[in-house]
């Protein structure tokens, strides 16, 4: 409303020249804009909704997810969770997708599986969640794994070198040979007693967070 009074003030200085729908038109331009960044905040504020118990008062199935925009068609997703089980060979298959559809494996949710030998190098798998996971030679080189969240998973003999880990949760996790080499951990969350056996750099040591045992 603020804005659309400030542009009906301002239109009284051009004699009619701008009219109420010039003034409707700027506003529905505007919206779009406006749904992508409340979306980008609601979905980082959405992240820690267990711990916060934002949603303990709604009854909720094993798949649930959270949407934000004015029209069905045209709605952007906060969050998704989905708690039954998933086996190997959907992850194969999910993979497969990606060559055809390269947005399928962006916000997908991977709970109480085992997942080894293969390789999403370059993947976009944003806000994807690993639960509960053992994850093994996986190379995820390249991969854009931002506010990605791995939820008490075990990593064996993975690489996530070049990676965009912007954001990423890792806290709980459990490693075994893994690698970051190189991948953008800005804001990435580390279990404190991790960290030495990570090989992580100096400079990745200065953009991550620390959790430690006792805060899960």
């Amino acid at each position: 409303m603020e804005l659309w009074d400030a542009l009906t003030e301002d239109g009284k200085e051009y004699g009619g020249a701008i009219n109420r729908y010039d003034i409707t038109h700027l506003i529905f331009e505007q919206l779009p804009v406006y749904d992508t960044a409340v979306s980008y905040i609601l979905r980082w504020r959405l992240r820690d909704w267990e711990k916060k118990g934002i949603f303990d008062s709604v009854a909720r199935t094993p798949y649930w997810l959270v949407k934000w925009g004015q029209y069905r068609d045209q709605t952007e997703t906060l969050l998704q969770t989905d708690r039954t089980k998933k086996e190997a060979s959907e992850w194969t298959e999910a993979l497969a997708k990606v060559r055809h559809k390269p947005d399928t494996m962006i916000f997908s949710y991977w709970y109480q599986g085992t997942y080894q030998d293969c390789n999403p190098k370059e993947t976009d798998m944003r806000f994807t969640t690993f639960e509960e996971c053992e994850i093994k030679s996986m190379d995820f080189k390249d991969c854009n794994l931002e506010g990605s969240r791995f939820v008490k998973c075990t990593l064996t003999d993975c690489t996530f070198s070049g990676c965009n880990l912007c954001g990423a949760d890792f806290g709980g996790c459990r490693f075994e040979r893994t690698s970051f080499d190189g991948a953008e951990l800005a804001a990435a969350v580390f279990p404190a007693e991790s960290v030495p056996f990570l090989g992580i750099s100096a400079e990745q040591l200065q953009v991550i967070g620390l959790t430690r045992e006792e805060e899960a």
